[in-house]
């Protein structure tokens, strides 16, 4: 059964469909089409059917220490929900580069390490290419709100060029290569 957000982040996977609705209006032509495309495949699949655990939520690069040791900062968006949200954040926030090659090498680096630990189910797995077209049309949507609304930030338009790129590295399911 579906086990509603504890804390409501307007940046989380499960909200895109709700967050859609309330500021659609703010995004370009373009943009709403691809969204709009990208939402209609998400309300297909059935997020709140995979495992569950409890995320951190908001794993990049400026949440990371790096020294002798890495350190994870910054729990505010710490949430219980599909475990594959989280792998999907590292894999936008920490893989997803301008070079489609590296990013898919890093992606598979990144799946294999993670599933060592944490075996990935096959309905995991299979979603991978549509929740980072996913969290690029959330990060686009919400960059887009900002600055609609008089935000205008470099942070701001680095999300938002990290969403177009997230989108248009169009993953192909065959690419992941889990090492069994």
């Amino acid at each position: 059964s579906y086990i509603k957000d504890y804390f409501y982040d307007e940046w989380t996977l499960t909200n895109l469909v709700e967050e859609f609705e309330k500021k659609k209006e703010v995004l370009s032509n373009i943009d709403f089409r691809c969204t709009t495309e990208i939402i209609q495949k998400y309300k297909k699949f059935n997020i709140e059917d995979l495992p569950y655990a409890y995320i951190h939520g908001d794993i990049h690069k400026a949440n990371l220490i790096l020294g002798k040791k890495i350190y994870l900062i910054d729990f505010s968006d710490f949430n219980y929900l599909p475990r594959i949200i989280e792998i999907i954040i590292l894999i936008v926030g920490l893989c997803v580069t301008e070079n489609r090659n590296k990013t898919v090498e890093r992606i598979n680096i990144l799946l294999n390490t993670y599933n060592k630990s944490n075996p990935l189910k096959k309905e995991e797995i299979k979603s991978i290419p549509l929740l980072i077209k996913c969290l690029g049309a959330m990060f686009i949507l919400q960059t887009s709100y900002i600055r609609a609304n008089g935000g205008s930030y470099i942070e701001n338009e680095y999300w938002y060029n990290l969403g177009n790129t997230a989108i248009n590295l169009n993953l192909l399911a065959y690419e992941i290569n889990l090492i069994e």
